[in-house]
């Protein structure tokens, strides 16, 4: 008969960082093709230019690089089998890498190896989220989730990120997405789901350099740093 646990927690800032296995090399925030050349030359060394020409093989090479960001350290889930249980924490704050849900009210159960986060809530950059979560311990390791986030500070989250003051304005998605993998790396390359974005009142032009048009270009490669993560 497995243990049954029953907690209630309230916590000060935690940071989960020191808990998960380290990366291979150090987590750059550079886009994929930072180092690779391109057919036309070597990629010039400048953050609001987007290239679009690199052929296959380049692209691959690039990706190549952005992986080794992500552990394949193997995750050891079998605590997850050792006990069931119902866990409620509620921290002033949650840290993982760049991001800080602040306010942070999870409840979770664990039965069977299946741990459900059925109540996600805090705030992220300003603006509130909520969501769950499932993980499954048995076999290949998946986590499935959904996140609803309104009104997030668009200037907070791209400085938070990228330490450039970008642009401004409210940010607010849908997200569900399923991974699966025995490690970071893995659940990585098997990301897939849907999603929706919306962008109200956004400005550009604060901190880039040059035209309206670069400011955009610059916005756009720093959402893709959002999306790559630490």
């Amino acid at each position: 008969v497995k243990p049954q646990v029953t907690a209630n927690v309230q916590t000060g800032a935690l940071a989960l960082d020191r808990f998960l296995p380290k990366a291979e090399g150090k987590a750059a925030l550079d886009p994929p093709t930072k180092n690779v050349a391109s057919k036309w030359g070597k990629r010039p060394d400048l953050p609001n230019v987007i290239l679009a020409s690199f052929d296959a093989d380049e692209l691959a090479e690039a990706s190549a690089k952005v992986n080794k960001r992500w552990s394949r350290e193997r995750f050891d889930l079998g605590a997850l089998n050792m006990l069931d249980g119902d866990f409620t924490l509620m921290s002033e704050a949650v840290q993982f890498g760049d991001y800080t849900l602040t306010s942070a009210d999870i409840h979770a159960s664990l039965i069977a190896g299946v741990l459900t986060a059925d109540k996600i809530k805090g705030n992220l950059f300003g603006g509130p989220l909520s969501g769950s979560a499932i993980v499954r311990a048995s076999g290949t390791p998946t986590i499935t989730s959904d996140l609803k986030l309104d009104s997030l500070q668009v200037r907070d989250a791209v400085q938070a990120v990228t330490g450039q003051d970008l642009a401004a304005g409210n940010l607010s998605l849908n997200m569900a997405f399923k991974a699966t993998g025995l490690s970071p790396a893995d659940l990585v390359s098997s990301l897939g789901g849907t999603g929706n974005l919306n962008i109200n009142a956004l400005d550009v032009k604060k901190g880039a350099k040059g035209s309206a048009l670069s400011g955009v270009l610059g916005l756009v490669a720093a959402m893709d740093k959002l999306s790559l993560g630490s």
